[in-house]
């Protein structure tokens, strides 16, 4: 590149970078900033995905290319993580690069695949008079795309989002008392402090939670499925019957399978007379010589159909393979079923290994760390909570059998210390080791810790927001 048009380039960016200045100045609205700085930055350089952070309001306000944030999306969802993270970090003053493998310690999640996978952090400082500390930035601004971020493009966005910043604090302004202003009568003064309480009452940190029904399953139980095609003809197991390791569970109708194993050993004792009288025939008969491999091949054939059958009527009786309890559905429904090859029966499982199926609704869906921790209250002991932590959530939501479209999740249960033993007759407690499978109730996952007024207005917001539309 030459000299003229490496000025020119460095002409056409300082023309850009005030051009930008300009219209923050210019702007009426926060929400018309905000929109500069996600959409606008894009003249200084090129970029694929925008957020703007705000530490006030703990969230993404802004994402380039749509005219507001959707609060539900993964990609605002982690966005808002991340930059909560990377402004409660040191150097906060100073623009940063992110990428996957500089991740901060504490982000659970890990890059989304529609994200470009390198970005940059653009804190928002205040100016120096109005600034709490020299490392508390207002917010943030993340811009990624999938070459890296070059030394001069970061200088260039360091002093557009500087601009910015200052044009954000000429725009939302502060209250200052002025020398004439009247004294607030007593009344009035302790109506402004009771609001004042309340208001910072409502930044008081407190866990977020949410309730759903739970049942007690199976931890890696042992599936007993049917080893061939046929009917069940009866069932030996009853339900939370212990079985041993070898024991006889289900046996298949067996009617079908002798019949053709008596046909087999008859084709096969026709096949061997066949074989001995061409035999005798082929000392003279050089046609009956011929057909002696022919008949050998059909000896063979039979006897291998014979073994086949044989094979299956040694599989009608389905044993268990694992010491444990059987969880049968309903014998009664089970007998006279037809089954298919590998259809499952039933379940044997070991009772000191369970764990805890929760079925959390997508209404009442929230961010949850993982191993959250988890409140197991069984219906049998409703005034009790057993500790659990989250094992496991399934990716997508699924309708279940109440037709509620919900996330199944896995939690295993944990000893409680301040039990010494099981309980005691008559007191109604219930340990970890007194749980049996198929009880039911309801559990509280614990989530993030959020101030006060998301926890009480988050429910009733989304209701509003579907109800009003916007």
């Amino acid at each position: 590149m030459s000299a003229p048009d490496g000025l020119n380039r460095q002409l056409r960016g300082l023309a850009n970078l005030m051009t930008l200045g300009q219209k923050a100045r210019a702007a009426t609205t926060p929400e018309e900033l905000w929109h500069l700085l996600v959409n606008d930055t894009a003249i200084l350089c090129r970029y694929g995905m925008a957020a703007l952070w705000f530490r006030r309001s703990r969230r993404v306000e802004a994402v380039s290319g749509i005219p507001g944030p959707v609060r539900e999306a993964a990609f605002t969802r982690w966005a808002g993580r991340l930059g909560q993270l990377l402004a409660a970090g040191k150097g906060t003053g100073e623009p940063r690069a992110v990428d996957p493998a500089t991740l901060p310690r504490g982000l659970k999640e890990p890059w989304p695949e529609a994200v470009p996978r390198n970005g940059v952090w653009l804190p928002l400082q205040p100016p120096a008079d109005d600034a709490t500390g020299p490392a508390l930035a207002l917010g943030g601004l993340l811009l990624f795309r999938e070459q890296p971020f070059s030394p001069e493009e970061l200088r260039i966005l360091a002093g557009w989002v500087e601009t910015a910043a200052h044009a954000w604090f000429a725009l939302q302004g502060r209250r200052r008392f002025r020398p004439g202003v009247r004294r607030r009568t007593l009344g009035w003064a302790a109506g402004l402090a009771a609001l004042a309480a309340v208001v910072a009452a409502m930044f008081i940190p407190v866990t977020q939670s949410a309730i759903a029904p739970m049942e007690i399953v199976p931890l890696e139980p042992s599936i007993v499925r049917s080893p061939l095609d046929g009917v069940v003809g009866e069932v030996h197991a009853r339900p939370q019957q212990t079985v041993a390791r070898g024991d006889l569970l289900i046996s298949l109708d067996d009617l079908e399978l002798r019949a053709r194993q008596a046909v087999a050993e008859r084709d096969l004792q026709v096949a061997q007379a066949q074989f001995r009288q061409a035999q005798q025939s082929a000392v003279t008969d050089r046609k009956a010589q011929a057909e002696l491999p022919i008949l050998e091949a059909r000896i063979a054939q039979a006897r291998a159909e014979a073994d086949y059958v044989g094979e299956l009527l040694n599989r009608v009786e389905v044993r268990a393979h694992a010491d444990g309890v059987a969880i049968v559905p309903e014998p009664e429904d089970l007998v006279g079923r037809p089954v298919r090859l590998g259809e499952r029966l039933m379940t044997v499982a070991d009772p000191a290994h369970k764990e805890v199926e929760i079925h959390l609704p997508v209404a009442a869906d929230l961010p949850l760390p993982e191993g959250a921790d988890v409140d197991v209250y069984l219906n049998v002991a409703p005034d009790q909570a057993l500790p659990a932590r989250l094992r496991r959530s399934d990716y997508h939501a699924t309708v279940g059998d109440d037709g509620v479209l919900s996330y199944r999740m896995r939690a295993e249960l944990l000893p409680d210390d301040s039990q010494a033993g099981p309980g005691q007759p008559g007191d109604g407690s219930v340990t970890a080791a007194d749980v049996r499978f198929g009880w039911r109730g309801t559990a509280r996952l614990n989530g993030e810790t959020v101030p006060l007024y998301h926890y009480l207005f988050r429910r009733p917001f989304a209701a509003a927001r579907q109800w009003l539309g916007f």
